[in-house]
């Protein structure tokens, strides 16, 4: 159930609008999701790792991954499937919505990744990459 419905909802992200909306409300967002996964690493006394590719599942133990072109339409996503950074966000929220089918203890963990979904499901554009 969580991965269906975070296949629909990547699927039903207007791609082509995705970049067309830009306001404060995208910013917040953008933070919140980046608090939400400093957060996370506090709470399971991880290291944190670069905000922008963080793989809960994998860090909470799931070494399954997944492809994210498996469930959804990459080519659609035009070039922000192309970004590697906000491929690998989307490709692990997948990840963990697929654990969080197979325990439930997991739900939880995916509201990490809500404020970044819904920049893109306003149509607002966050712009990911690794500082060095």
């Amino acid at each position: 159930m969580n991965l269906q419905t975070a296949v629909t909802r990547i699927n039903t992200i207007n791609w082509e609008s995705v970049g067309t909306r830009s306001s404060e409300i995208e910013a917040n967002l953008a933070r919140e999701y980046l608090r939400r996964l400093a957060l996370f690493f506090r709470n399971t006394s991880t290291k944190p790792l670069p905000p922008s590719i963080a793989n809960v599942a994998n860090i909470l133990g799931d070494e399954q991954e997944i492809e994210i072109s498996k469930y959804c339409n990459v080519e659609a996503m035009g070039t922000h499937g192309s970004n590697v950074y906000v491929y690998k966000v989307f490709e692990y929220y997948l990840q963990l919505a697929k654990l969080a089918d197979l325990d439930h203890g997991y739900v939880d963990y995916l509201l990490i990744y809500e404020p970044f979904i819904k920049i893109f499901e306003r149509e607002g554009l966050v712009v990911l990459k690794q500082e060095n």
